[in-house]
């Protein structure tokens, strides 16, 4: 992006101005200040901390905390939770009005998010056809309703209905010689 007349480039951190923010930011995380708070300190002590540049520098953590420091992850999804915990406690107590509550729980939600907290969700969507006969379809609707009492008379009927006479086709017995002496 170029400036136009009378504004000013962004100013653009260095590497290593980058990377002591951050480690910073995660001290005072870890101190338990609020993103704000940390921001406001970051400011004081010289770093280039917007509100966005914070966002970023936390969306990046993110990337690093997932591939290299899963104890570190483990350690801040803990406390994820037992923020969370002292929201439901909270709400149980009804010392808090649900819409503060409510605010509460989303912005949790939000920072979860971006921190990469939260649980990966993937959804698997099936349709299954089944080319059956139409003899197949008609005997389940035919049979719908019955009890598992009820079909061994099915099965009796289906039994003494008369048979076509199968035909063997002698190529598929085995040859004479085989067969001789097995009787």
């Amino acid at each position: 992006m170029v400036a136009g007349i009378g504004e000013r480039e962004p100013m653009k951190s260095s590497i290593d101005v980058i990377t002591k923010r951050r480690d910073r930011l995660l001290e005072l995380l870890d101190l338990g200040k609020t993103q704000a708070e940390a921001r406001a300190i970051l400011v004081d002590e010289g770093f280039p901390a917007d509100r966005d540049t914070i966002w970023r520098d936390l969306a990046a953590l993110k990337v690093e905390w997932q591939k290299a420091n899963v104890e570190d992850f483990e350690v801040l999804r803990n406390r994820q939770l037992a923020i969370l915990e002292t929201i439901e406690k909270v709400n149980w107590m009804g010392t808090v009005p649900s819409d503060t509550i409510r605010e509460a729980r989303m912005i949790r939600k939000d920072i979860s998010s971006l921190l990469g907290l939260d649980a990966a969700t993937k959804s698997v969507s099936a349709s299954i056809t089944l080319d059956e006969p139409d003899w197949v379809v008609e005997f389940r609707r035919a049979s719908q309703g019955l009890s598992e009492a009820d079909y061994p008379q099915i099965w009796e009927f289906i039994r003494s209905l008369p048979r076509k006479a199968r035909t063997i086709d002698a190529s598929c017995l085995p040859p004479k010689e085989l067969t001789d002496g097995l009787t």
